[in-house]
């Protein structure tokens, strides 16, 4: 038996612990009496969106219907930005759709009598129909698959390094190199580390080109683009 929406079988919202628990019991009754499952649809708050953070307590409310489910299921749209993570667990034969919103997840946060499966993912299918359906499960990326992701990842933030190392030199800034990375890797969001490698990449394939003039450096402009200046 299926309550959708949840928030229109409860009693008051002011309250909503209490009112949560009281539809527990109540789906407790309907299930003894009906020999069947008792399923509270509900929608996530606001706050998880922005967090991207889907535990059981994802659901809209209080605590206490997660509390006093026997299971919990979070179903999600996969974003963007999950696409680019290298531990991304979404098929490969997948990814390419995530951009259009056709990909989902189903995990399931809370079991409390049994371990907890692996989620499964669904690829709804929209040029053929729009009731076609694909299911995976969860898969960590193979070497190949962490290396293509990886690759790419890379020339995504070497892209970025050139861009911003090129305002600022429009700007007539100057940097150290250590001064740069560490710039670039508060701006960017990204490690260190990966900052330092973009632009070790976009200098030995051109896309900036530090020119030596006894001890000191200064910006140049290349085929490519425009240098970055350092000391």
């Amino acid at each position: 038996m299926v309550f959708d929406p949840r928030s229109m079988f409860g009693a008051d919202e002011n309250a909503l612990n209490t009112n949560e628990m009281l539809l527990a019991s109540v789906a407790r009754k309907i299930s003894r009496a009906l020999d069947c499952a008792v399923v509270y649809v509900g929608h996530v708050s606001k706050q998880v969106v922005r967090s991207n953070s889907y535990d059981q307590y994802a659901g809209r409310g209080g605590t206490a219907q997660a509390d006093n489910s026997r299971f919990v299921w979070n179903l999600t749209q996969e974003k963007t930005e999950e696409k680019r993570k290298l531990d991304c667990t979404v098929p490969l034969r997948f990814r390419e759709h995530i951009q259009h919103g056709w990909v989902f997840k189903l995990s399931i946060p809370k079991m409390s009598y049994g371990a907890r499966p692996a989620p499964i993912y669904i690829h709804r299918n929209l040029v053929n129909s729009p009731f076609e359906f694909e299911f995976a499960e969860e898969a960590l990326p193979t070497e190949d698959e962490s290396r293509e992701i990886a690759d790419s990842e890379q020339l995504k933030v070497m892209r970025l390094v050139v861009t911003e190392v090129n305002l600022m030199a429009d700007q007539g800034n100057q940097f150290s190199k250590s001064h740069l990375t560490t710039l670039l890797s508060n701006r960017l969001r990204v490690s260190q580390g990966v900052v330092a490698a973009a632009l070790e990449q976009a200098v030995n394939e051109g896309f900036l080109f530090i020119v030596v003039e006894g001890r000191s450096r200064r910006c140049s402009v290349t085929d490519k683009g425009r240098s970055w200046l350092t000391s």
